[in-house]
């Protein structure tokens, strides 16, 4: 039927034309759908890895009891603020419920750069803190100052021995921080 050479070129260039604009279009579709395809999958593996990993850990929050969640999300975040007059009234409460003699708690200056922290966010709060009490009594103060809701760091401490050695006077400087996050 196509003898002719001319005819046999005709029909190659039809041919060449037909791969160049169809096949080879098609052929480099289906390469970038298999790359995309061989990507997702990756990327879905990747992603069940960390479901995996958030259900482990979501399955150990919940083993975490009530009360220790609610305690721990109460002392984590940082106030934005820190009751000046608060913080001395829950010193003398802490004080007073061990049976100590609560003497003073007050503002500090804080320009000391000793309690100065590294990050420019955290405002540090001074207190100075005096009571009186016996050996067990001031154990008992600091123990219920480790378990209050926000965090008092002793930053400096002196005890001394009253009269006949029973009762012992405490002075404290506390500090507490207020997180003030960065302006944009």
């Amino acid at each position: 039927m196509f003898k002719g050479l001319f005819s046999q070129l005709v029909i190659i260039a039809i041919a060449v034309g037909i791969i160049l604009t169809y096949i080879k279009p098609t052929l480099a579709e289906i390469g970038t759908t298999q790359d995309d395809t061989a990507i997702y999958r990756e990327e879905r593996k990747k992603v069940a890895f960390v479901n995996q990993q958030l259900a482990k850990l979501m399955s150990e929050i919940s083993q975490v009891p009530q009360a220790d969640r609610q305690a721990l999300e109460t002392y984590l975040p940082s106030p934005d603020n820190v009751d000046v007059i608060g913080v001395p009234r829950d010193l003398e409460f802490i004080t007073e419920s061990v049976g100590a003699t609560f003497l003073q708690a007050n503002l500090a200056s804080v320009a000391d750069a000793a309690y100065k922290p590294e990050d420019d966010r955290l405002v540090p709060y001074a207190f100075n803190f005096s009571f009186d009490g016996t050996y067990d009594e001031v154990k008992g103060v600091l123990s219920l100052m480790e378990q209050n809701n926000y965090p008092l760091e002793i930053h400096s401490m002196d005890v001394t021995t009253e009269d006949m050695g029973d009762t012992l006077q405490v002075d404290a400087l506390l500090v507490t921080y207020a997180y003030q996050p960065a302006t944009e």
